[in-house]
């Protein structure tokens, strides 16, 4: 597999996010969990559950998103997939067992397991 353009910036992701964020005056975090925040309070309002759920974070880099699922959607099932190998395998050591993790490649989704029947 050829190295993909994200694969080459994912070691200094969390460092040029931050850098871009700083203008703000926001922290590191604020930008991934308030999607998450909203995702859940949009669904509240139709939902009295949010359990169960299974959750797709296509794009989901080095995971800064996965601790704020957990937050919000606890018992959640999370799925990260990315067309880095490189950002997959860093949101993995940073966030373990919290998500599974899919490479998506030349259109193909490749997955031990069936998530999304």
């Amino acid at each position: 597999m050829n190295e993909t353009e994200f694969d080459k910036f994912a070691g200094e992701y969390g460092m040029l996010h931050a850098q871009n964020v700083n203008i703000t005056g926001e922290s590191f975090d604020y930008f991934f969990e308030y999607k998450i925040r909203d995702i859940f309070n949009q669904i509240s309002k139709t939902r009295s559950s949010c359990e169960d759920f299974r959750i797709l974070d296509f794009g989901n880099g080095i995971g800064s998103s996965i601790p704020f699922y957990r937050r919000y959607f606890p018992s959640c099932y999370i799925v990260c997939a990315d067309v880095s190998r490189r950002s997959l395998e860093l949101a993995k050591r940073r966030f373990g067992e919290l998500a599974s993790y899919v490479l998506f490649e030349r259109a193909m989704c490749y997955s031990k397991e069936k998530a999304f029947p």
